[in-house]
């Protein structure tokens, strides 16, 4: 079986994913000036990474939904907000780790 990179998240908000869209937006024009090559994210695309479970064989999905299933469903609602930006995987390569 192959290998999947997998991990756990959350949707954010369209009122965060917005936000987060025009970040990029603005980061574009200034990253130019720099040696940094980032690989944006578009913003359909983001979430918040709870767990990431690296590589992990195809096999082995179900497994982990049949786990998380009743986890998800007892978890409730709540409320977050970004503060700072940060990079990952490195400076070479950042991304937004609110």
């Amino acid at each position: 079986m192959p290998l999947l990179r997998l991990f756990i998240a959350t949707d954010i908000s369209s009122d965060q994913r917005a936000a987060c869209a025009n970040l990029i937006v603005n980061l574009k024009k200034g990253v130019q000036f720099t040696k940094a090559y980032p690989k944006w994210v578009e913003p359909d695309n983001m979430h918040l990474t709870l767990k990431f479970l690296g590589n992990v064989d195809a096999a082995r999905v179900s497994e982990i939904a049949q786990v998380l299933d009743p986890i998800t469903a007892k978890a409730n609602r709540f409320m977050m907000g970004f503060r700072g930006l940060g990079t990952f995987p490195s400076e070479r390569q950042p991304g937004f780790c609110g």
